[in-house]
């Protein structure tokens, strides 16, 4: 019902909805990313930090999930968080498999990010897979 509603364009509506499925299923990603989405999407800076833990609670169980990426780098983006916002970007195109933008926004990250972070070290890793990759494939033609 609350995805219905959601995709309906009654996001504020879809809440209580989708806040019971997620108490009844908590260990089901896909709930907890649609609850998340649809608290991103309210831009109510509460609800998106919300919204962002239900995101990162996701990406925990499915680590490679390019749209929980995608919708954590737009709660990052409504917070200001740009650093974060580029990481995530970063993290849905290396889950794709694009790594040029991969290696564009984990080096964009790196720039404004605080070194001693999980975010950093992450973004830097991909930044080395990627160009590394890069490069790999550039030698090969």
């Amino acid at each position: 019902k609350g995805q219905i509603l959601f995709e309906s364009g009654r996001g504020e509506e879809s809440l209580p909805a989708l806040r019971k499925a997620n108490e009844l299923k908590p260990n089901a990603p896909l709930i907890t990313m649609a609850l998340g989405q649809a608290l991103v999407a309210t831009e109510d800076e509460a609800m998106v930090s919300e919204g962002i833990d239900h995101l990162k609670m996701t990406l925990h169980r499915e680590p490679e999930n390019g749209f929980a990426w995608y919708l954590l780098s737009q709660g990052y983006g409504y917070l200001g968080q740009e650093a974060l916002a580029q990481y995530a970007v970063a993290e849905q195109a290396y889950a794709r498999g694009d790594l040029r933008k991969a290696s564009v926004f984990a080096n964009r990250a790196l720039q404004d990010m605080p070194r001693d972070t999980a975010q950093y070290r992450r973004a830097n890793d991909i930044a080395i897979i990627a160009n590394a990759s890069l490069q790999d494939n550039r030698r090969r033609r």
